[in-house]
């Protein structure tokens, strides 16, 4: 005999349709988004992985001043690799927003860091180019264009990944690859001749014949081997020293400008490194989302139990077990998880997986990839989620079943044997319901409450981070040393009376918990214009953002790293430079000839605040100007701009969702309440401001709790998560992101009380008749 109370629940649904189906899309755009994210990101790093063999990549590449001899590549081959001449010209453009874009164009390439054509085909004339896809996607540029690059016009004959070149980092010291002013090119070879014969970068790549390194130690030892090996070769003639070389003093026989083997070139890793590596937040967003549903449900449960206690004890007298109700009520939950975790996961593997596809491409210059599945998207996003609302509703069931049925038919469902009501203060009439109705309805309030905070989080960080990048790049600028800072390659005069001299010297943090990234230490010669902290004799100046990132003081002491070897240097903090976005190291100029063995005359840099014109751009190594300190904000603009617009959207419809769900369910507890006072004569409009504006109090109170509260929060996960990236941003939220954050949750609640003041209006008076006991 089938089970009677099976037709119940499909009763029930109806009954209940619009807040199943609330829940329901709910879930299914939660679990379809973290599906998509987890298929197209493992999709992407098994296209990135595979992209090594599919294209050659190279095992690493170093720059050299001048070409090598094919007798030193034989020197160099001897240590069981192959050497690629990889040369490139760098060329300026005006682009479509009239500001200077940089391209990088490299000859044609055959045997080495092939490419994956995205769109169009491979030049064929000397007129034709290939552009890197993402940089053209960033400058609205397409195939068939035409661009006009040294008086002469070529037309983009197709979009290209460049295997090696999956982001965009103008150079590997960089705190941040710029997509939008910087990308990489090629040509025919015979048009590169032509583009060649002026500031040409002699780039060579090579492989390991004996196939890629097992992993990154094995692949550093290799790699610092062929390193003595290139110098030595490089040098023969009288090349550069190996310290003169890194630190970009070159004279003008042969010598290296850069060296970068494969596990340290961010252009080629940055992106793998990345996809997926924001998986474990996603999943507890996941979880927190589906925790949150299953307490609303587990609310909702405990009133069903409450409102039909009558049933379910005559039912337990006859006959029917705890087992049995149990299942019965906890069906709902876990058939409206089960539906929603299947068409959220095809939904994941059709739409949203590319949405997140689509976020990726426009951050990284990914090639073309192949959707796979993924076993382990569909346990973490249909089995956990069933699992976990299951436990949640699971254990609000048994906590309300436990009473005998004399206790349910009589309505004695309550712990507490105090029939006292709280007293309250000498309010309003009004004022004191309105206290009464929220301490009556304290479980669901509560779980409004969490909700709300939940909400809010995801909001206040969806909106906070574009003020926060405008307010980087402004400050960026503000504490620029000097305008222009001028990097060379060995000695270089200049006439320009803003020029003053200063010695650089890129080294690597070495400290517990963080990543290594690159710190420029400089070396300032006494009465500077531009650096007008007093330097010691002994110690370091460092920049406030290196002292806020690595919470150092003054008389604390810090580790630095030479960048190829393992040499480390102690410095002790003297002082601290208001520089709130760089990680720099200051030393007086007679501190830094002691500790890196250079004349008190040496040099290599120069500041100035007007554009040097008098030195070759064959002896400047490279230039950093206002647009190079912008870059990582500019770039994160560009990149994770429709991500946030994503997150706050997405925070906006869960804060009215939860909202919707929680007031509704407050006020199906109270239908009997609103039902007699409508018997006693109170209007509509009277009954709303009862209850809705009781509920009311709770948001306002609990969004500006969770200003607080969330605040902390999001400065602990900001610091955690600038903790793997290279550089500074300091944290802050911007009063006018609060205000507007305020005012966005005001109007999506004015939205959800306008739906509840309709369903007030429809409980009929003979309600509170219906339950009388």
């Amino acid at each position: 005999m089938r089970n009677p109370l099976n037709k119940r629940i499909f009763r029930e649904f109806r009954s209940e349709f619009g807040k199943y189906a609330v829940i329901f899309l709910f879930m299914v755009l939660t679990i379809g988004l973290e599906s998509g994210d987890m298929v197209a990101s493992d999709s992407m790093i098994a296209t990135c992985n595979e992209r090594y063999q599919k294209y050659h990549v190279e095992n690493g590449h170093f720059h050299l001043k001048q070409a090598m001899k094919d007798k030193a590549i034989e020197k160099i081959e001897k240590d069981d690799v192959t050497i690629y001449p990889d040369f490139y010209v760098e060329r300026t453009y005006q682009g479509k927003d009239k500001k200077e874009k940089k391209l990088r164009i490299y000859e044609s390439r055959d045997e080495i860091n092939k490419l994956c054509i995205m769109d169009g085909a491979l030049p064929k004339n000397d007129n034709e180019i290939v552009i890197d896809r993402m940089f053209a996607d960033n400058n609205k540029t397409k195939t068939g264009d035409k661009l006009t690059i040294d008086g002469k016009t070529y037309t983009v004959s197709g979009l290209v990944s460049f295997s090696d070149y999956t982001t965009m980092f103008e150079n590997n010291t960089d705190m941040m690859f710029d997509s939008v002013n910087f990308g990489v090119a090629m040509g025919t070879k015979e048009e590169f001749k032509t583009l060649s014969e002026k500031s040409l970068t002699y780039n060579y790549a090579w492989t390991y014949n004996a196939g890629d390194p097992a992993d990154d130690i094995e692949e550093k030892k290799w790699s610092d081997d062929l390193m003595d090996t290139v110098v030595d070769a490089a040098g023969e003639g009288g090349g550069a020293t190996m310290l003169g070389s890194m630190l970009g003093v070159l004279n003008m026989d042969n010598g290296i400008d850069d060296y970068v083997p494969r596990y340290a070139n961010q252009a080629m890793n940055f992106a793998g490194d990345d996809l997926g590596s924001d998986r474990g937040s996603m999943l507890a967003f996941l979880y927190i989302l589906i925790a949150v549903l299953a307490f609303i449900f587990g609310v909702t449960i405990s009133h069903t139990i409450t409102k039909e206690s009558t049933v379910i004890g005559t039912l337990r007298a006859s006959g029917y077990t705890k087992g049995e109700l149990f299942r019965h009520y906890l069906a709902m939950p876990v058939i409206v998880t089960l539906i929603a975790a299947v068409i959220g996961n095809i939904l994941g593997y059709s739409y949203m997986k590319q949405v997140i596809a689509d976020l990726y491409y426009s951050s990284y210059s990914l090639p073309k990839y192949e959707t796979l599945w993924n076993q382990q998207a569909f346990v973490l996003t249909t089995v956990v989620p069933i699992l976990l609302m299951f436990l949640v509703t699971g254990i609000t069931l048994m906590r309300k079943l436990k009473y005998s049925p004399l206790q349910f038919i009589r309505r004695d469902l309550t712990k507490s044997k105090r029939r006292k009501a709280v007293k309250l203060p000498h309010f309003s009439f009004f004022n004191r319901f309105r206290l009464r109705i929220i301490l009556q309805n304290i479980s669901g309030y509560l779980t409004l409450v969490f909700g709300i905070f939940v909400a809010t989080t995801i909001l206040l960080f969806g909106m906070m981070f574009l003020p926060l990048l405008d307010h980087v790049s402004k400050i960026s600028r503000d504490h620029m040393m000097a305008k222009y800072q001028y990097m060379l390659k060995g000695d270089a005069e200049t006439s320009n009376k803003d020029a003053e001299k200063f010695a650089a010297y890129t080294m690597n943090t070495y400290m517990d918990g963080y990543n290594q990234e690159a710190a420029t230490v400089y070396g300032i010669f006494d009465d500077s214009r531009y650096v007008k902290t007093k330097l010691p004799k002994k110690g370091a100046v460092i920049t406030s953002g290196m002292a806020e990132k690595y919470k150092l003081k003054n008389g604390d002491a810090f580790l630095l790293k030479e960048q190829y070897e393992d040499k480390l240097i102690r410095f002790q903090v003297r002082g601290i430079l208001n520089s709130p976005t760089t990680i720099g190291v200051y030393l007086s100029h007679s501190y830094y000839e002691d500790l890196f063995n250079v004349d008190k005359d040496y040099y290599c840099a120069y500041f100035s605040d007007s554009r040097i014109t008098d030195i070759s751009t064959n002896k400047i190594f490279s230039t950093i100007t206002s647009r190079d300190v912008t870059k990582m904000a500019d770039q994160l603009k560009v990149s994770m701009g429709n991500m946030f617009q994503i997150v706050e959207g997405f925070a906006v419809v869960m804060f009215i969702l939860v909202v919707y769900l929680l007031t509704k369910i407050i006020l199906e507890r109270n239908s009997t309440s609103i039902s007699m006072v409508k018997i006693l004569g109170y209007e509509d409009g009277e009954i709303g401001r009862l209850y809705l504006v009781a509920t009311s109090w709770v948001v306002i109170f609990s969004v500006l709790l969770s200003f607080v509260l969330v605040t902390e929060l999001i400065r602990l996960i900001f610091v955690a998560f600038m903790k793997g990236y290279s550089g500074w941003i300091p944290f802050g939220i911007a009063t006018n992101t609060y205000v507007e954050c305020f005012i966005l949750t005001v109007i999506s609640y004015l939205v959800v009380a306008a739906m509840q003041m309709r369903k007030i209006k429809k409980v009929p008076m003979d309600e509170a008749l219906k339950n009388v006991e």
